[in-house]
């Protein structure tokens, strides 16, 4: 058995909700939640996370009547990026209700085109086609969207993660498509069911040039069932026909099951526990829960998913095997998947890629920036040559000053080394002296290089002797050399003919302009655009 993708999958977090009590409960609730992660992935290392899917409910009020809402969410899943072993990056977000902040709907455009689009009076695909409809659906989880672009790299704007669709490679070399549908865009109170509609806009763009052998898990906060989308019977047939599976939340309630469209093929509805649920009365065990799963191709060929749910334990005050939502003897249930997954070619991706090779052609290319505090001004600096890669959506970025607060170190960054496809060094002798930066960040990056996993860039900020260091065999950058006396015992041995940012000819910013030039030549290279030759 070969696993081909794996997930942990959380929703209904409602940070800032309640009083004091049950703000409490919910942060030892998230709490046990991380260490749970991070005992499910001990037990079980391998193979690596390959996503975390929130559907929706991050927040309460939106950071509305909050402001700190999503502050917190985002320091949460900070840690559950650390304890799972994946970047911001592969964090992948849909808002749910609660992330609508509904002091928007006191504008009265917002509110008439809300209330209109409700009722069927317009068209939600025309509004979603139009710049300034749009931009007032938008205007209601404003907050959302901005947090949203701490995460996975789905659009470059807000306006770009109103819904979204995300393809790319998984480690073993199943392609996979992630499409995010936005089912609370007028989301507006307690009478929402039967109201609320996707449109056909966000199905045809989300399915559009579908590719054989894809696996493609659509993600939302609402369910099919239960009366919530009045538009159910237009939107399901295509979901059913094009997706393997869809994740949603909102029930408080875990569930897997699967189905059948008219086609034959089979459709998963996985719906997931509420990470902190509602506070229950006396006797109710609350509801508190999520799940990992995974895509595995069996001996003989076929593929499955199979869903490992865990639920709150109030006795262990604890997370335990979710024995109601499984077969007895058993941790998981077990779903067939319609996708071709045939052994030789499954085998074949499966092999270790170089890291000159293109995994998936068009993607943005994660890259982690290892720097010393001592080194932040600098690395700031290179950042803000850099910018126009994360605005193209060619690159994403994460650094050393982007650990969390309240996290292992060691751990949150072998997080980042292991997802990051560019590893930039920034050397200089605080950085070579540090223990911590040297063997958790220098070496471990050096091994995944040697291993073709990654591409190294030593970046030299300061004259130091190198030439005994493990990367002294890569090209560092700035790569002009200049000059220098051969008798000065402050001589850098340069590795590959480069010299010192602080010693440039034309001046740091200078350095900085050539250094972010040649980290976008990899780039384009890791994207299969224009010359691959170095």
């Amino acid at each position: 058995m070969d696993t081909l993708f794996r997930w942990i999958h959380l929703s209904d977090i409602h940070t800032g909700h309640g009083d004091k009590a049950y703000g409490w409960d919910q942060s030892l609730v998230l709490a046990a939640i991380v260490t749970d992660i991070a005992a499910q992935r001990k037990r079980q290392p391998e193979p690596p996370i390959d996503a975390v899917f929130v559907t929706g409910d991050i927040a309460n009020t939106g950071a509305g009547r909050t402001p700190t809402e999503y502050e917190i969410a985002a320091t949460w899943l900070g840690k559950v990026a650390a304890a799972a072993g994946v970047s911001p990056a592969q964090i992948f977000l849909v808002p749910g209700n609660h992330d609508v902040d509904r002091g928007a709907d006191k504008d009265d455009a917002v509110k008439q085109l809300v209330t209109e689009l409700r009722d069927g009076k317009k068209s939600l695909d025309d509004a979603l086609a139009e710049p300034a409809p749009r931009a007032l659906l938008g205007r209601r989880i404003a907050r959302y969207l901005d947090f949203a672009g701490r995460f996975a790299p789905v659009g470059a704007s807000p306006d770009d993660r109103l819904h979204w669709v995300h393809r790319f490679v998984a480690r073993s070399g199943l392609p996979v498509r992630l499409v995010g549908l936005n089912t609370t865009l007028l989301a507006a109170g307690d009478d929402d069911q039967g109201k609320l509609r996707v449109g056909m806009r966000q199905i045809g763009l989300g399915f559009a040039d579908m590719q054989e052998g894809e696996l493609v898990l659509a993600l939302g906060h609402h369910p099919l069932g239960g009366g919530w989308l009045f538009d159910q019977p237009e939107i399901e047939p295509w979901l059913k026909r094009h997706a393997h599976a869809l994740f949603t939340g909102h029930v408080h309630v875990a569930d897997a099951q699967e189905s059948r469209g008219g086609s034959g093929a089979t459709f998963l509805r996985v719906v997931a526990g509420s990470a902190h649920g509602d506070r229950m009365p006396a006797g109710i065990p609350a509801g508190h829960g999520y799940s990992f799963g995974a895509v595995v191709r069996l001996d003989k060929g076929a593929v499955h998913a199979r869903i490992t749910p865990r639920r709150w334990s109030e006795k262990n005050a604890a997370f335990v095997r979710d024995a109601d939502n499984i077969p007895d003897d058993e941790t998981f249930s077990d779903h067939p998947l319609a996708l071709s997954r045939p052994l030789a070619a499954a085998a074949e991706s499966a092999a270790p890629k170089p890291a000159g090779v293109v995994a998936s052609s068009g993607e943005p290319v994660a890259v982690f920036i290892s720097a010393t505090p001592e080194d932040e001004a600098m690395r700031a600096q290179l950042q803000k040559h850099l910018v126009q890669l994360r605005r193209s959506k060619k690159a994403v970025f994460t650094s050393s000053s982007d650990a969390p607060a309240g996290v292992d170190r060691a751990e949150w960054t072998a997080s980042q080394l292991a997802a990051a496809r560019i590893i930039v060094l920034l050397i200089s002798q605080d950085y070579i002296a540090s223990d911590a930066y040297y063997e958790d960040d220098l070496l471990r990056a050096v091994e995944r290089h040697d291993r073709g996993e990654a591409r190294v860039i030593p970046v030299v900020l300061h004259a130091i002797r190198l030439s005994k260091e493990p990367f002294a065999k890569l090209r560092s950058l700035p790569s002009d050399a200049i000059a220098l006396n051969q008798d000065d015992e402050a001589r850098l041995d340069f590795p590959r003919g480069g010299c010192a940012v602080d010693q440039y000819p034309h001046g740091e910013d200078a350095a900085f302009l050539h250094i972010a030039t040649e980290i976008g030549k990899v780039v384009a290279e890791l994207r299969g655009e224009g010359d691959q030759r170095r």
